[in-house]
Parts: C-alpha cells; sequence; structure tokens
C-alpha cells in the first residue's frame, strides 16, 4: 500500500500524489500503463457497442466521425498528457530549484520534491532516484511502455478501422477496387414503376440553375 497525499479532479486532469519511494518498481511501471490503457478500453467498449447497434439499425454518420477522432484522441493519449502537463506547468513542480545537479540533492529533498509531483514521467524518475540512487533507467523504461501501448492500440484501433467501421466500408471498397472483372455480381434488374419515373422526369424538369439552366430530358427506351 502507498499514502495518497492528495486526489483531486478537474476538467482537463486528475491529479494524483503520492510519494513514489514507497511504491515496487513494478507497480510504479504499471502506473504508467493505467492510464493510457483506461482511455483506449473506454474507447474499445464505446467501439464495441456502437458495432452492436449497428447490426440492428443504421448509426449516423455523426456517431462514426465521433470514433474515428474519439479513438485517435485514445491512441495519443499519453501524449495529449504530456502536452496538457507542459501547457498547465506541471512540471514546474517536480523540477528543482536552485540546483543544477540533481546529485546535489539530499534524499530529504528529492522525497520532498516527488511528494508534490503530479506528473507520471518524473515520478518513476524519483522512485529509482530514491530506491536504487540513479535515475537514469527511467526514460528508457517510459519510452518502451509508451511505445509498447502505443503499437497495440494502433493494431487495434487498423483492425477497427478496417473491418467494422461502417460496417467495413474501408475492407469492402478495397476488395472492390482489386476485384478481378466477372467477380463481381452486379445485378441487371433496375426496373422502376412509371410512376417512380414519372415523379423523377417532373423532378428533372421543374429543376432551375442559379443562371436559369435547364435540364434536358431525353428518353431512350421504356
Amino acid at each position: 500500500s502507498r499514502p495518497i497525499l492528495e486526489a483531486s479532479p478537474s476538467w482537463y486532469r486528475w491529479t494524483i500524489r503520492y510519494s513514489p519511494g514507497s511504491t515496487l518498481t513494478n507497480l510504479e511501471v504499471s502506473l504508467l500503463c493505467v492510464g493510457p490503457a483506461s482511455v483506449f478500453f473506454l474507447w474499445f467498449v464505446t467501439a464495441g457497442l456502437f458495432v452492436l447497434v449497428s447490426k440492428m439499425s443504421k448509426l449516423h454518420t455523426v456517431i462514426y466521425k465521433f470514433l474515428l477522432l474519439f479513438g485517435i484522441a485514445c491512441v495519443s493519449d499519453w501524449f495529449l498528457t504530456f502536452i496538457v502537463d507542459v501547457a498547465s506547468s506541471a512540471f514546474s513542480q517536480c523540477i528543482p530549484n536552485g540546483f543544477a545537479d540533481s546529485s546535489l540533492l539530499s534524499r530529504q529533498q528529492l522525497k520532498a520534491l516527488s511528494d508534490v509531483c503530479n506528473s507520471e514521467i518524473y515520478r518513476i524518475w524519483y522512485h529509482f532516484r530514491l530506491r536504487e540512487g540513479d535515475g537514469s533507467v527511467a526514460p528508457v523504461i517510459i519510452f518502451i511502455v509508451y511505445m509498447g501501448l502505443t503499437s497495440i492500440e494502433t493494431v487495434m484501433y487498423y483492425t477497427y478501422i478496417l473491418n467494422f467501421h461502417e460496417d467495413g466500408r474501408i475492407l469492402d471498397l478495397y476488395r472492390r477496387l482489386i476485384a478481378k472483372e466477372g467477380t463481381l455480381f452486379c445485378p441487371l434488374d433496375v426496373e422502376v414503376s412509371p410512376a417512380e419515373l414519372m415523379t423523377i422526369l417532373q423532378k428533372s424538369r421543374r429543376w432551375r440553375g442559379k443562371d436559369g439552366a435547364r435540364r434536358n430530358l431525353v428518353v431512350t427506351e421504356i
């Protein structure tokens, strides 16, 4: 267990502060995955529900666009979080003031800084710095974790876009483009009723362009 020093939500982030020196390494590393993985899991569940609904009724185009943009945001969650941290000056609480080298800081000073730090990237550095005396391995772990998560999420997102987005329209379009002539079934029955034909002709006859242009109607076969 670890003491939670602060847990305060806001409209752009949820701040959770604790002492990184009191956690195990595997737990600290897993905390890097919890945020991005949870956000992507939310998109995964949302997309799955809409896919099930689309099997029963047609969805509006806005919903598909929302799933596209929401998915992109979830895949790049860690990068967006980094931008928010930079914009909100969250890193300023994690950087020691008045010290050019972190090696000059005592353990008490490091612990005090780690307790007020609310950035996951810096907390894992403080974790290794406090427990092992060297935090240089932290950037490597962060890179591996985030690149691994991004790769897995990108593959899952691509699978959705290819096979399920708008009932598999992209995959269907691809198959139509590469299909050989004669393999696609094209029905010859394009008959319409006389009433429907008259409606189409009358609508075309009434059409007027911006400059008064009209459409010429030619019936070649009845």
